[in-house]
């Protein structure tokens, strides 16, 4: 057994050097064992992890992540584009089932039972951050903007989400959060086959509104690529962020 702390730094060090991420895995669960002797901070623990995971990449790392993330705060309504259905039968059922059906779909859909802020504070890292442009929930006026989606639509608009994300991170400035948008989790589909009955305007303007959100947070690929960059330099650089987009081309025209 290693006898202080900072042997144990000083070997794992060594040994990430060209780790795999599996084994690097490993390393980090031994540290947080180490670290759990003392008081292991979950909000913090990319900073607490600081002299193990400063000089990997966050590719390196498997990321502790929850699926549906935003479905702990759904409304009864249905949201347009469920299930690939056409803008007709989308309409209808989004202004029925706040009457008819809307509790049990909420409930099928819902996997999460922490807001985001539990989430980020319980260590998780990485956001399955489903989206749709559609009309607001429990109302049949037409008053569109980007809501969460998992059968019925997110209560309140992503962005108002993402504005507590922001907070969060100012307040953890060493923590670093993945957030992957698509609508129902496909990798592959594209512009309106990803978004139904949304135009690239349409989407470029919610990038563009994510980007005044996190504004420096957000990883700049011009920087370099992410599987290049070590997170001690992300630090530096006060990058906090980093946005997977489905749709990439159109959605955030390839920046």
């Amino acid at each position: 057994l290693l006898a202080t702390k900072s042997q144990f730094l000083a070997v794992t060090d060594t040994l990430r050097l060209g780790m795999e991420p599996a084994r690097l895995c490993v390393l980090l669960l031994l540290e947080l064992a180490w670290t759990s002797s003392g008081d292991l901070d979950l909000s913090r623990w990319m900073e607490q992890l600081e002299p193990v995971v400063g000089n990997a990449t966050i590719l390196d790392l498997s990321m502790p992540g929850s699926h549906d993330t935003m479905t702990y705060d759904l409304s009864t309504s249905t949201s347009e584009g469920y299930e690939g259905m056409g803008p007709v039968v989308s309409k209808i059922l989004h202004s029925l089932t706040p009457l008819v059906a809307g509790s049990f779909i909420r409930q099928q859909g819902q996997t999460q039972g922490l807001d985001v802020i539990s989430q980020l504070d319980a260590g998780i890292r990485f956001l399955d951050f489903r989206i749709m442009r559609t009309d607001g929930p429990n109302t049949a006026h037409s008053h569109k903007d980007w809501y969460n989606l998992h059968g019925c639509q997110s209560k309140s608009p992503a962005l108002d989400y993402l504005n507590k994300v922001h907070a969060w991170l100012q307040a953890h400035p060493k923590e670093i959060v993945v957030i992957w948008a698509s609508r129902h989790g496909n990798t592959e589909a594209t512009g309106t086959d990803q978004y139904p009955n949304t135009t690239p305007d349409e989407r470029q303007q919610f990038f563009d509104a994510v980007t005044s959100i996190f504004g420096s947070m957000m990883h700049n690929a011009t920087q370099g690529r992410i599987n290049e960059t070590l997170i001690s330099t992300l630090w530096k650089r006060g990058t906090q962020v980093i946005w997977y987009a489905s749709d990439y081309v159109e959605s955030t025209a390839s920046s």
